[in-house]
């Protein structure tokens, strides 16, 4: 967990608590140099919210600029990861 990612998501202002709580579980999984890779079913599972509604708030974040989605293909489990 990095508490640099940490402090910014608690200092933004966002539209919904629904918004910062996926920041939140999103920084919660990054490292040091500020990269996250949950899945979106992890995601979902740590926030009590549906995977879809990850997937809106995902998308939400990239057009907004305040993150980069990068696909990577996982042979082990044949999955994309943000």
């Amino acid at each position: 967990m990095s508490y640099k990612s940490y402090d910014v998501v608690w200092a933004h202002q966002f539209d919904s608590p629904t918004e910062k709580l996926v920041m939140l579980a999103i920084a919660k999984h990054a490292d040091e140099g500020g990269k996250s890779w949950p899945k979106v079913k992890t995601i979902a599972g740590f926030c009590g919210i549906a995977p879809r509604t990850v997937q809106r708030q995902l998308k939400k974040f990239e057009q907004a600029g305040l993150l980069a989605i990068q696909e990577e293909y996982r042979p082990e489990d044949r999955r994309s990861v943000v």
